[in-house]
């Protein structure tokens, strides 16, 4: 099997943890690059997630610190539902910073993807502010990306607000950006994420089957 090249673009988060699990053991995808963005918590925070999470696994990715903050609007986390750490519940050991770029997520997205013989696909999980910098700043990628495969938005109702979803909402500007870019989205909004219920005896068969489910379990209690 071919395994399709991605970006995740992230800010772990207690979801966006389980999400980058799934990718990292998957036999179908090849992550190449894992990006951070200011949302649930700040940008030093999920990055130490990140990075701790990488380190629990033992995954030797490279990771790259992006937006500090929205592109015009000010930091309105979302600590009060993920936690003071944005991963609150689980005793992490210290994570290892080795993996950690010196350059910034753009300039690390960008050399991905024109270095790359496959079209890359990107898949934010987070605020889109790292992806509209990227697509405003080096609009040449456009002809090295696949597609973007995003978290966020809702054909319903929302969790930031009455009608935003907090992905979108966070940085409605670099949405905006996103969604005009001309590229193939494929949007999994919070109406499809509300579909994919955890219940209790769900999480305790997740804790059942190794270290990671045990890690999952104790997030999930915070949660």
């Amino acid at each position: 099997m071919t395994k399709r090249p991605i970006i995740i673009d992230t800010d772990p988060g207690i979801d966006d943890a389980v999400a980058i699990a799934i990718a990292l053991f998957s036999e179908a995808l090849d992550v190449r690059l894992l990006t951070t963005v200011s949302g649930n918590v700040s940008l030093d925070k999920v990055t130490n997630n990140l990075l701790k999470l990488l380190t629990f696994w033992q995954k030797r990715v490279p990771v790259a610190k992006g937006a500090v903050k929205p592109l015009i609007r000010h930091n309105e986390d979302a600590s009060g539902v993920h936690g003071a750490s944005g991963m609150d519940g689980y005793d992490f050991e210290e994570p290892d910073y080795a993996l950690l770029l010196k350059e910034h997520a753009v300039e690390a997205m960008r050399h991905t993807i024109m270095t790359s013989k496959e079209k890359i696909t990107l898949v934010p999980i987070g605020p889109l502010t790292n992806i509209a910098l990227l697509l405003t700043t080096y609009p040449e990628v456009k002809t090295n990306i696949e597609e973007i495969v995003l978290m966020g938005g809702s054909a319903t109702r929302g969790n930031y607000g009455v009608m935003a979803e907090f992905n979108i909402g966070f940085d409605p500007e670099a949405a905006k950006i996103v969604f005009e870019s001309g590229l193939n989205i494929v949007m999994a909004g919070l109406d499809v994420g509300w579909k994919a219920l955890v219940f209790h005896e769900d999480s305790l068969k997740i804790k059942a089957q190794n270290r990671t489910g045990e890690m999952i379990y104790a997030l999930f209690q915070k949660y």
